[in-house]
């Protein structure tokens, strides 16, 4: 195939960027998920994010579905099913809080909504910048922890460089939601993996 002859428009590569990333970002859900029942704990992992990210996954979908997009199906369907491992070990290991709980109805409310409404645009954007906060909190867990407990590098590794590719991708394609999300999540996961080397411990072997 010659390359040169593609039209690289900022809808093909934001399409490209979405389906690699999905892909990568699925890879390292699952390696998190494993990694906490086989450590059979959900130390330094912020889990209210990961709570509230599993119901992004359901609005990705559904604003893919609404949008006639088929990368963002492929990112709600790959990031979702890639959730369960981690979400599961999460209420297992470390138990949900009756906020982690509020969040589970809250999120599934809202995309209850977004399937009846024609709103799905709009709350896929808030499901977008309220993960922000919530993803704040993940480096501040593991500075409080002064561990990285079970946090994965692996996952640390491909949320930075999706952030990275957003940043520029927002700026280059003049994508104003995008240049507001994706430089606090840049940010956000640019220190989460600072501290995590800061942190670090090796986890213990299981039998």
């Amino acid at each position: 195939m010659d390359f040169s002859q593609i039209n690289w428009t900022p809808k093909l590569i934001s399409e490209i960027g979405t389906i690699t990333f999905s892909t990568l970002i699925a890879y390292g859900l699952l390696d998190q998920g494993i990694t906490i029942w086989k450590q059979r704990s959900g130390r330094s992992v912020y889990t209210p994010l990961f709570v509230f990210l599993a119901g992004t996954r359901i609005s990705a979908m559904l604003y893919g579905f609404a949008d006639n997009s088929i990368p963002l199906i492929y990112n709600g369907i790959v990031t979702g099913l890639a959730m369960i491992p981690m979400f599961t070990g999460l209420w297992k290991y470390k138990g949900f809080s009756r906020f982690e709980k509020a969040l589970c109805y809250i999120t599934t409310v809202l995309n209850i909504v977004s399937w009846l409404t024609p709103y799905e645009a709009e709350i896929f954007l808030f499901f977008s910048l309220a993960l922000m906060g919530f993803a704040f909190k993940q480096p501040w867990e593991i500075h409080k922890e002064r561990s990285s407990g079970v946090v994965r590098l692996q996952l640390l590794i491909v949320t930075f460089f999706n952030s990275g590719f957003w940043l520029v991708y927002g700026y280059w394609a003049d994508k104003w939601v995008i240049k507001i999300t994706a430089p606090g999540f840049f940010l956000i996961f640019l220190l989460t993996s600072v501290l995590w080397f800061r942190y670090r411990q090796p986890l213990p072997q299981t039998s």
